[in-house]
């Protein structure tokens, strides 16, 4: 055996340390930190993204703080990224600078549809005692769900919080209320919070009848509510009769109008005729018509119907008498030869349907076309914003389904036809090819009512 001398001891002990030595760099020193950009990669797993999110900390302390905070408002606004990295945004962007946060947040809150990130965002506005933040609260509550009951939505929780020792609806007619010159509060928040107050309330009128603000919504709700039995009850309903009334309140057509039962702005042609239409002959008009029923939504539902029978106990006093002015267009040479000429227009036409007011005076009637807003497809109509207003102001909104000259499978609104008239609380009809000379017109109104009214030929 060969002894082991002090001499050889040190000389393996200095050359063990220079090995250590050599490895000790790699071993304590971080990966560095991806580029911000890295988080947004959805081809990358999300836990690993999390983990190099974590890795970043604060917005302050990074290389690129505005680039770091731009990836985390895109991070946030994508209902396609993870939860978890969102809802670590929020913390990071209300740590960097809460007021952008919160303009932002109220701009936004609208088009986040995660319950989760909407949670941890209300969670957070409680926890930072942001009490400026209830107009936000109620652009998102306004928002219609099919998972939670009004009672439970986090909305309401945040807005109880917010707000203590008042009710909810307190607080929601308080935003709807505000003085015209309030800073945080714009006509959406006031359109939302009209619509809120419609929805939780059972006498929504009460609230008119309290408002005193000098703000343009509560103003023309107040004036619309002196002629209106059903006043509108959505946001961009009221956003659209705001819209109107602030061109000149005195020229709406229902201003000054004697008040009748069941009187809706979807009823403002009555009032651009100018003349009382008799209504007594429908039903029996309308049962002698041939009726073509949209095949696609047949399906949806066994006791789906198009006939008046059916509607006539939905239908008011003015309804009836609208449906009736309708029928009298129709019987309307140069209006049928107007529709005609459209039709043909729109079937020649792929880059999308065509559309178009009846515009009422007290001496005629006429169709008027407009051209569909960019971005339709050739089945789908995208109204004009001056098309809305002047339903609001007398004419009746329409449009063509003109796909093929022989398209009477699709006679009728879809459903989209009939969002958007519930949307926008209006009355409108569609014509559809039935063959090159027969028009199929149909009546929509708020509520899903279909009233299929008979054809038009060349």
């Amino acid at each position: 055996m060969i002894p082991v001398t002090n001499t050889r001891r040190r000389g393996a002990l200095r050359r063990a340390s220079f090995f250590l030595l050599l490895l000790l760099p790699s071993a304590c020193t971080a990966p560095p930190l991806p580029e911000p950009g890295y988080l947004l990669r959805r081809d990358v797993d999300g836990e690993r993204r999390l983990a190099a999110m974590q890795r970043m900390g604060d917005v302050c302390t990074y290389d690129d703080p505005r680039a770091y905070n731009d990836v985390l408002y895109k991070l946030l606004v994508s209902d396609s990224q993870p939860d978890a990295m969102r809802n670590v945004a929020i913390d990071r962007l209300i740590a960097y600078d809460s007021s952008s946060f919160q303009q932002w947040a109220d701009e936004q809150v609208v088009y986040i549809d995660r319950w989760p990130v909407l949670e941890h965002l209300f969670d957070a506005a409680v926890q930072h005692h942001w009490d400026d933040f209830v107009p936000t609260a109620v652009l998102s509550y306004a928002r219609p769900s099919r998972e939670f009951d009004d009672k439970q939505r986090l909305e309401r929780q945040a807005i109880e919080k917010l707000r203590p020792g008042q009710t909810v609806e307190q607080s929601i007619f308080e935003v709807f209320d505000a003085p015209d010159d309030t800073p945080c509060i714009r006509l959406a928040h006031r359109a939302a919070a009209w619509t809120l107050l419609c929805r939780l309330s059972d006498n929504p009128r009460s609230w008119i009848e309290r408002s005193s603000s000098d703000s343009m919504l509560p103003l023309c709700l107040r004036q619309a509510g002196r002629t209106l039995d059903e006043l509108p009850a959505t946001s961009p309903s009221c956003s659209l009769l705001t819209l109107v009334m602030m061109g000149d309140a005195s020229s709406w057509p229902m201003h000054g109008a004697a008040r009748q039962p069941g009187l809706a702005m979807r009823h403002a042609p009555l009032f651009a005729a100018g003349k009382p239409v008799d209504s007594s002959h429908l039903a029996g008009e309308l049962a002698a018509t041939t009726h073509h029923v949209r095949l696609e939504e047949a399906e949806r539902d066994e006791q789906w119907s198009e006939t008046f029978a059916h509607w006539r106990n939905r239908l008011s006093g003015p309804d009836l008498q609208l449906i009736a002015l309708i029928r009298l267009a129709m019987s309307e040479r140069a209006v049928v030869d107007a529709w005609f000429d459209q039709a043909d227009h729109d079937l020649a036409d792929d880059s999308g349907e065509h559309g178009g007011a009846l515009q009422w005076s007290p001496q005629s009637v006429c169709a008027i076309a407009y051209p569909s807003d960019p971005g339709a497809h050739d089945r789908q109509f995208v109204a004009p914003t001056s098309l809305l207003m002047e339903a609001v102001r007398g004419g009746l909104h329409y449009h063509f389904h003109a796909q093929a000259h022989r398209s009477a499978r699709y006679a009728g609104p879809g459903r989209g036809d009939l969002a958007f008239v519930d949307r926008y609380q209006i009355a409108a009809v569609v014509l559809t090819f039935i063959d090159e000379n027969t028009l199929n017109v149909d009546y929509y109104q708020p509520g899903g009512v279909v009233i299929d009214l008979g054809s038009i030929t060349r």
